[in-house]
Formats: C-alpha cells, structure tokens, sequence
C-alpha cells in the first residue's frame, strides 16, 4: 500500500513543482571529460556549450607523500575528515574475453535510509567498472588472519587498479558531492542524489564527477556505461528516470578513455611512482574494462553514532532488475556471475589502522576482539548487519538472459546485537 500510494504522489504535477523547487539548480545534464583533464558541458547534441569549459577538472594528485594514515587517504582533504567508518560491500564480477560492451540496469529507489542526526554520513550505491581486478599479489598479504596495514592496500602504486567510473545514488547528512562545474550539493536522507563520476588514481581532486540530480523513493533508475564511437575511445556513463508530464530527467558522464594515459598513468611514471613498463599502462592503452562492482555499497560514517542508529544508515530492501551485460569479445554475450563473498572492505578508525577485504579475516578480527572495549558492541553489530546483507542477497536469473537482485539488509529484522540492552 505505501509503495501504491508513493507511485501515486509521483503521478501528481503538483509534486514534480515540488521536487523542482526542493533542489532547483540541479536538473542533469551531459559532461565531457577531456584527456588534458577539463570538462565541458555537452548539448542535446552533444556539442560542447559555448562558455562552459573547467580547465583541470581532474587534475592528478600525487599520493606517495601522504602519511600513511588510513583516515586521512579515505576523506582525501586532508586531516579532520576522518570517517569513523567507511564499509564497501555487494557484488562482483569479471570478463576474461574482453572490455565491456554495455552493463544496463534498473534500479528501484527504496526510502534513503535515516542515518543519525547529528553525525555527518553517507551512504552510496552504485553501478561501478573499472578496468581490471586488482591484481593477487596486492591482495595476498590483506588475505591473513591478521589484518593488514591499510597503506599495504592502498598503496599509490595501483593508481589504475584503484580507478573506476562510478555512478553514485547517494543518501546522507552533512556531506556534499562537488558536481560539475563546481556546485557543492548535499546528500540528503530524504532523497537521492544521482551523479556520476571517474574516480582515477588516489586524491582529493582526483575525484571529478559530472553533472547531477535527485530522485526519489519509488522511482526506477535506467543506469548504463557503454563506449560511444568507434574505436572505442570514449564511455559514456550514465543515469535517467522516467517522470509524468514530461519531466524525464538524466544526467551522462562522457570521457576520452586517454586521460587514464596521459594524466594519470604518463604523471605518474613522471613522479617515480610506477615503472615505464607497469602493466597497468598496458591496461590503459589497450582500453581496458573488464571488472564490475555491483550491486554494490558503500557507507561512510565519519563520526560515532549512538549503537542503535547503526542499521539506520543502510535502506532495509533495494531492488535491481534486468542486469544486463555484454562484452566486445567476438562472443559477446557474458554469463554474469556476481561474487558477493568477493566485495567486502572496511577501514577506519572503529577498526584501527588496518584494511580488511576477507569475511574469514573480519569474522576473527571481532571473535578475537577484546569485549571489554568499547568498540566491541559496535564491531559484534556491524557483523551481524554484514551476515544479514549476505543472507539478504539474493539473485535470479531471467527468462532473457538478465539478472534481478533484492538486496535484504535484515531478513530477519534489526540485529539484537545493535542495541545497548543486548549487552547487559
């Protein structure tokens, strides 16, 4: 009934006006980033507009001279963004016959979740390739029993590996996206910001995304990525929705697939970073996208909340239908298979100077953790919100070939375990 009555609201002009005057200056549109790293806002054409070229909108950030201080490398703005917590999780996949064709999916928009009031958060879905796998011999020494230094993840060196182009649909509080060409807008728990971007290498202006716009509960979000002209060269990623009364609304992020050579991968054979016969450059110049994240989360939480607001920074149930992948190999139809074992990270200070990528290794982290400290409530919570994704994950496949997933955050309703009474 109350998605019946959501559908109705947005059958309304009235609530279109509203949703307008709600978030005015942010109506979509289309931006292409360039190889030199400027951007400029494209036509219904496709034609860049007269007068709205940002010179150095992605401008490369060498990071081999930050401190290794996990916090301070995820906030990207130096210190005092600290997250408190920062937790990656959902699907994954990988082509091994060729670079993708098109990756398609609709995603039907639960209420954003609450989060907690007065602590600054975020939490991002997303539509995420990237270009390769990041290769065994960086994940071998964060695969222990014992957690690994965050730097050892991190390191500055997989500057393409930790590349990828993300279409963000963002929840949250006191926290902002920089769109293009420089409008701070904020995420909100009441709807959904849309915005896409190319997350290349590591650094705060590293980060550029595209243009953007909110959406809201109950809506269906059409998301794709797909090379545009032959050969190739240049990807579009993008999201749009559907609205009565002719107020469709999209926004598209185009890029010249060169900048990941020439201002990223070339800038940091300059600095010493990589060796001029890195693979990663191979990867690049090859044109190379063959790894995918998603259904796919990530939740910061950049302070400590009260424990029982913990389940409130995640949406109880989000759907996505109709995943579709193709692949420009000579057999271009793809047997996606999404690996949700293979998508968990989490940093931050909850869990102390390390990075932990292995479910094995994070379920020893809390069993052996002091639970005496305070941090144990929060740790034994987080895990039982973690069990409960895995056991809420669910996927299947379509009569067309396509993928649907329900995403079921608590199959079995809040954990105990996030309430200080379950501690008594």
């Amino acid at each position: 009934m109350k998605m019946l009555c959501v559908a109705l609201i947005f059958a309304s002009s009235e609530w279109v006006r509203a949703a307008n005057k709600e978030h005015p200056a942010l109506t979509g549109g289309s931006v292409f980033l360039a190889k030199d790293g400027s951007a400029v806002a494209l036509d219904a054409d496709h034609h860049p507009q007269p007068n709205t070229k940002v010179k150095g909108w992605y401008n490369f950030v060498d990071p081999s001279g930050s401190s290794c201080d996990p916090n301070e490398l995820i906030g990207g703005h130096g210190k005092g963004d600290t997250p408190w917590l920062a937790v990656w999780i959902g699907g994954s996949t990988v082509s091994a016959k060729g670079s993708w064709k098109h990756v398609s999916v609709d995603l039907d928009l639960p209420e954003a979740p609450a989060g907690s009031k007065d602590v600054p958060w975020r939490h991002d879905m997303w539509l995420g390739p990237q270009p390769a796998p990041v290769p065994a011999s960086i994940l071998e020494p964060c695969q222990q029993l014992t957690p690994c230094n965050f730097c050892t993840y991190w390191t500055p060196k997989a500057v393409l590996y930790n590349t990828g182009a993300f279409l963000h649909v963002v929840a949250g509080n006191k926290m902002d996206l920089n769109l293009f060409p420089g409008i701070l807008a904020p995420a909100v728990n009441t709807s959904w910001l849309v915005a896409p971007n190319l997350e290349a290498g590591l650094g705060a202006k590293s980060k550029p995304f595209g243009s953007g716009f909110y959406a809201y509960a109950g809506e269906t979000l059409k998301l794709d990525f797909r090379p545009t002209h032959p050969p190739h060269q240049t990807w579009r990623l993008g999201a749009s929705v559907s609205r009565p009364g002719g107020h469709d609304v999209s926004t598209h992020l185009h890029f010249d697939n060169r900048l990941l050579s020439e201002s990223l991968l070339d800038k940091a054979v300059e600095e010493g970073i990589i060796q001029t016969d890195d693979p990663q450059r191979a990867l690049a110049a090859h044109n190379t996208w063959q790894w995918l994240l998603a259904p796919y989360s990530m939740i910061t939480i950049n302070e400590k909340p009260p424990l029982e607001d913990m389940p409130k920074f995640f949406p109880p149930v989000t759907r996505w239908r109709n995943f579709k992948v193709t692949t420009q190999a000579k057999y271009d139809t793809f047997d996606t298979y999404f690996k949700f074992l293979d998508g968990l990270a989490l940093v931050g200070s909850l869990i102390e100077k390390v990075e932990i990528i292995n479910y094995t290794v994070w379920t020893h982290y809390v069993n052996t953790y002091d639970k005496a400290s305070e941090n144990y409530p929060y740790l034994h919570c987080l895990d039982a919100i973690l069990v409960g994704n895995l056991e809420g994950s669910v996927q299947t496949k379509n009569k067309d070939g396509t993928l649907d997933f329900i995403i079921d955050n608590f199959p079995n309703g809040h954990p105990a375990e996030c309430t200080t009474e379950y501690y008594k």
